[in-house]
Protein backbone atom coordinates (compact mmCIF):
# COMPACT_ATOMS: atom_id res chain seq x y z
CA UNK A 1 0.00 0.00 0.00
CA UNK A 2 1.31 3.43 -0.95
CA UNK A 3 0.00 6.62 0.98
CA UNK A 4 -0.62 9.50 -0.82
CA UNK A 5 -1.66 13.10 0.78
CA UNK A 6 -5.19 13.49 1.07
CA UNK A 7 -6.20 17.58 1.13
CA UNK A 8 -6.34 18.95 4.63
CA UNK A 9 -6.53 21.65 6.80
CA UNK A 10 -3.24 22.51 8.62
CA UNK A 11 -3.57 24.79 11.06
CA UNK A 12 -2.46 24.11 14.61
CA UNK A 13 -0.71 21.29 13.29
CA UNK A 14 2.62 22.72 15.12
CA UNK A 15 2.17 21.16 18.28
CA UNK A 16 0.75 17.62 16.34
CA UNK A 17 4.21 17.17 14.44
CA UNK A 18 6.34 17.74 17.70
CA UNK A 19 5.41 14.22 18.53
CA UNK A 20 7.12 13.06 15.04
CA UNK A 21 10.72 13.86 15.56
CA UNK A 22 13.46 11.88 17.41
CA UNK A 23 15.52 13.97 19.16
CA UNK A 24 18.95 14.35 18.03
CA UNK A 25 21.26 12.53 19.48
CA UNK A 26 23.94 14.09 21.66
CA UNK A 27 27.40 15.05 20.43
CA UNK A 28 30.33 13.31 23.16
CA UNK A 29 33.64 12.30 22.82
CA UNK A 30 34.67 9.19 21.62
CA UNK A 31 36.98 7.02 23.59
CA UNK A 32 38.99 3.99 24.48
CA UNK A 33 38.08 1.77 27.20
CA UNK A 34 41.10 2.22 29.61
CA UNK A 35 42.47 -1.04 30.68
CA UNK A 36 42.38 -0.42 33.99
CA UNK A 37 38.91 1.37 34.56
CA UNK A 38 36.94 -1.16 35.70
CA UNK A 39 39.52 -3.60 37.33
CA UNK A 40 38.60 -4.90 41.05
CA UNK A 41 40.19 -2.10 42.45
CA UNK A 42 37.78 0.82 40.56
CA UNK A 43 35.98 0.92 43.50
CA UNK A 44 31.79 0.05 43.06
CA UNK A 45 30.11 1.01 40.06
CA UNK A 46 27.24 2.19 39.89
CA UNK A 47 25.10 0.68 36.50
CA UNK A 48 22.36 3.33 35.30
CA UNK A 49 20.23 3.91 32.36
CA UNK A 50 18.19 6.79 31.12
CA UNK A 51 14.01 6.19 30.51
CA UNK A 52 13.85 4.00 27.41
CA UNK A 53 12.33 6.04 24.71
CA UNK A 54 9.41 5.58 22.50
CA UNK A 55 9.97 4.54 19.31
CA UNK A 56 9.00 6.90 16.72
CA UNK A 57 9.10 8.05 13.19
CA UNK A 58 11.63 11.23 11.95
CA UNK A 59 11.74 12.60 8.60
CA UNK A 60 15.03 14.43 8.20
CA UNK A 61 15.25 17.09 5.37
CA UNK A 62 11.78 18.26 5.71
CA UNK A 63 12.65 21.09 7.74
CA UNK A 64 10.03 23.49 6.88
CA UNK A 65 6.34 23.57 8.34
CA UNK A 66 4.47 22.53 5.27
CA UNK A 67 7.24 19.68 4.17
CA UNK A 68 7.01 18.69 7.88
CA UNK A 69 3.11 18.66 7.88
CA UNK A 70 3.52 16.23 4.15
CA UNK A 71 5.58 13.85 5.12
CA UNK A 72 4.05 13.23 8.82
CA UNK A 73 0.34 13.07 7.40
CA UNK A 74 1.51 10.98 4.51
CA UNK A 75 3.08 8.31 6.82
CA UNK A 76 0.50 8.58 9.08
CA UNK A 77 -0.24 5.25 9.44
CA UNK A 78 2.96 4.08 9.88
CA UNK A 79 4.07 6.25 12.72
CA UNK A 80 1.11 4.79 14.41
CA UNK A 81 2.43 1.13 13.99
CA UNK A 82 5.88 2.11 14.99
CA UNK A 83 4.50 4.06 17.89
CA UNK A 84 2.93 0.31 19.11
CA UNK A 85 6.52 -1.52 19.15
CA UNK A 86 7.46 -2.22 22.61
CA UNK A 87 11.04 -2.47 23.03
CA UNK A 88 10.33 -3.53 26.61
CA UNK A 89 13.17 -5.64 27.18
CA UNK A 90 15.62 -2.88 27.30
CA UNK A 91 16.17 -2.57 30.75
CA UNK A 92 17.88 -5.69 31.29
CA UNK A 93 20.42 -4.37 29.66
CA UNK A 94 21.94 -2.81 33.59
CA UNK A 95 21.71 -6.54 34.43
CA UNK A 96 23.52 -7.84 31.48
CA UNK A 97 26.31 -4.95 31.60
CA UNK A 98 26.31 -5.36 35.50
CA UNK A 99 27.24 -9.07 34.63
CA UNK A 100 30.21 -8.26 32.10
CA UNK A 101 31.79 -5.35 34.99
CA UNK A 102 31.74 -8.46 37.43
CA UNK A 103 33.38 -10.65 35.28
CA UNK A 104 36.15 -7.91 34.41
CA UNK A 105 36.62 -8.10 38.08
CA UNK A 106 34.72 -4.51 39.46
CA UNK A 107 31.82 -4.21 41.74
CA UNK A 108 29.14 -3.08 39.89
CA UNK A 109 25.78 -1.85 41.68
CA UNK A 110 22.43 -1.56 39.70
CA UNK A 111 20.81 1.49 40.45
CA UNK A 112 16.97 0.08 40.42
CA UNK A 113 15.23 3.45 39.09
CA UNK A 114 15.95 5.31 35.50
CA UNK A 115 18.82 7.81 35.36
CA UNK A 116 16.53 11.14 34.43
CA UNK A 117 19.72 13.09 32.91
CA UNK A 118 17.84 16.10 32.20
CA UNK A 119 16.79 16.18 35.54
CA UNK A 120 21.04 16.90 36.57
CA UNK A 121 22.15 19.72 37.27
CA UNK A 122 24.82 20.97 34.40
CA UNK A 123 28.17 20.65 35.30
CA UNK A 124 30.44 23.63 35.76
CA UNK A 125 33.67 22.67 33.54
CA UNK A 126 30.64 22.02 30.38
CA UNK A 127 32.03 25.40 29.41
CA UNK A 128 31.81 26.47 25.60
CA UNK A 129 36.26 26.45 25.07
CA UNK A 130 36.31 22.99 26.72
CA UNK A 131 32.96 21.51 25.67
CA UNK A 132 33.99 17.76 25.59
CA UNK A 133 36.45 17.75 28.94
CA UNK A 134 33.64 16.18 30.94
CA UNK A 135 29.92 15.25 30.38
CA UNK A 136 27.11 17.69 30.31
CA UNK A 137 25.25 16.46 33.38
CA UNK A 138 27.23 16.77 36.86
CA UNK A 139 26.97 12.85 38.21
CA UNK A 140 29.00 14.17 41.53
CA UNK A 141 25.88 13.89 43.88
CA UNK A 142 25.07 10.72 42.85
CA UNK A 143 28.56 8.97 44.61
CA UNK A 144 27.05 9.73 48.14
CA UNK A 145 23.42 9.21 47.19
CA UNK A 146 24.64 5.47 46.01
CA UNK A 147 27.94 4.95 47.70
CA UNK A 148 29.41 4.01 44.38
CA UNK A 149 32.81 5.51 43.00
CA UNK A 150 32.32 5.23 39.12
CA UNK A 151 29.11 5.00 37.01
CA UNK A 152 28.31 3.13 33.89
CA UNK A 153 25.55 5.19 31.85
CA UNK A 154 23.85 3.70 29.17
CA UNK A 155 21.24 6.39 27.06
CA UNK A 156 19.45 5.19 24.49
CA UNK A 157 18.69 8.21 22.80
CA UNK A 158 16.13 7.15 19.54
CA UNK A 159 14.43 4.53 17.86
CA UNK A 160 12.06 4.23 15.42
CA UNK A 161 11.88 4.70 11.62
CA UNK A 162 13.22 7.67 10.00
CA UNK A 163 12.57 8.82 5.94
CA UNK A 164 14.92 11.09 4.54
CA UNK A 165 13.08 14.08 2.73
CA UNK A 166 14.57 16.52 -0.04
CA UNK A 167 12.27 19.57 0.98
CA UNK A 168 8.76 18.16 0.68
CA UNK A 169 9.51 15.01 -1.59
CA UNK A 170 10.67 11.61 -0.16
CA UNK A 171 13.97 10.83 -1.02
CA UNK A 172 14.61 6.89 -0.46
CA UNK A 173 12.55 4.21 1.45
CA UNK A 174 12.60 4.31 5.15
CA UNK A 175 15.34 2.86 7.44
CA UNK A 176 15.47 1.98 11.15
CA UNK A 177 17.40 4.22 13.40
CA UNK A 178 18.66 3.10 16.68
CA UNK A 179 20.97 5.73 18.22
CA UNK A 180 22.55 5.43 21.63
CA UNK A 181 25.54 5.51 23.85
CA UNK A 182 27.22 3.98 26.84
CA UNK A 183 29.77 6.01 28.84
CA UNK A 184 31.57 5.70 32.31
CA UNK A 185 32.06 8.40 34.77
CA UNK A 186 34.42 9.28 37.64
CA UNK A 187 32.36 10.52 40.51
CA UNK A 188 35.02 11.77 42.03
CA UNK A 189 35.92 14.61 39.79
CA UNK A 190 32.61 14.14 36.94
CA UNK A 191 35.46 13.49 34.70
CA UNK A 192 34.31 11.26 31.50
CA UNK A 193 36.83 8.13 31.50
CA UNK A 194 34.97 6.25 28.62
CA UNK A 195 32.23 7.12 26.07
CA UNK A 196 31.50 4.38 23.01
CA UNK A 197 28.51 5.53 20.87
CA UNK A 198 26.08 3.91 18.43
CA UNK A 199 24.32 4.56 15.62
CA UNK A 200 22.51 2.12 13.33
CA UNK A 201 20.40 2.76 10.17
CA UNK A 202 19.58 0.00 8.40
CA UNK A 203 17.13 -0.13 5.52
CA UNK A 204 14.14 -1.73 5.40
CA UNK A 205 13.33 -3.99 2.05
CA UNK A 206 10.77 -3.57 -0.79
CA UNK A 207 7.70 -4.60 1.12
CA UNK A 208 8.49 -2.31 4.25
CA UNK A 209 5.26 -0.29 3.52
CA UNK A 210 2.79 -3.57 3.80
CA UNK A 211 -0.46 -1.98 5.93
CA UNK A 212 -1.77 -2.46 8.60
CA UNK A 213 1.05 -4.36 10.33
CA UNK A 214 3.92 -4.09 8.31
CA UNK A 215 5.22 -7.23 9.00
CA UNK A 216 8.80 -6.66 6.83
CA UNK A 217 9.45 -3.39 8.47
CA UNK A 218 8.92 -4.80 12.14
CA UNK A 219 11.68 -7.31 11.42
CA UNK A 220 13.80 -4.89 10.66
CA UNK A 221 13.11 -2.81 13.67
CA UNK A 222 13.10 -5.69 15.89
CA UNK A 223 17.13 -6.90 14.39
CA UNK A 224 18.50 -3.58 14.16
CA UNK A 225 17.33 -3.28 18.18
CA UNK A 226 18.90 -6.32 18.86
CA UNK A 227 21.48 -5.26 16.76
CA UNK A 228 22.60 -2.05 19.09
CA UNK A 229 22.07 -3.18 22.31
CA UNK A 230 25.02 -6.11 21.29
CA UNK A 231 26.96 -2.89 20.00
CA UNK A 232 26.12 -1.33 23.14
CA UNK A 233 27.70 -3.96 25.28
CA UNK A 234 30.56 -5.30 23.04
CA UNK A 235 33.10 -3.34 24.45
CA UNK A 236 32.93 -4.68 28.09
CA UNK A 237 32.90 -8.29 27.10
Amino acid sequence: MRFHLMPVALLGLTAALAGCALPPPAARPESALPANALRADAGRVGVAMSPAPRADTEFPGAGRLWCLAVASIAHGPLTDHVRTLSPHDLPTLKDRAAALLRARGAEPVILPEPLELRALAFAASDAADAPDAAPRQDFRPLKSRHQIDKLLVIDIESLGVARRYSRCVADGEPQVVFNGAIYLVDLKTNALEWHHAVRLAQPGDANWDEWPKYPHLDAAFFKTLQMGKEELLRPLR
